[in-house]
């Protein structure tokens, strides 16, 4: 486990390896955010992504993703899970 924090400034606990441009992921009813990587064997735009694992994030762990899609701090994107 290893210490992140998000381009928003938020801190975050996640798995050893993050790298720049990992994606914080909030899935309405999930119980916690979730790590996402770009597939690095994928040259494709549209490559599908590497789940990286469900991780704690201050601020957002405890939050609504509805809620906050409302008050314009997250936006939605459909995007694919390899």
């Amino acid at each position: 486990m290893s210490l992140f924090q998000t381009y928003g400034g938020r801190l975050g606990i996640g798995p050893d390896g993050l790298k720049p441009g990992d994606a914080v992921c909030l899935i309405d009813g999930a119980p916690s955010p979730i790590l996402l990587r770009k597939d690095d064997l994928s040259e494709k735009e549209d490559s599908p992504l590497v789940h990286m694992g469900a991780r704690f994030i201050v601020g957002l762990s405890d939050e609504k993703p509805a809620e906050m899609i409302k008050r314009g701090e997250l936006e939605i994107e459909t995007f694919k899970i390899h």
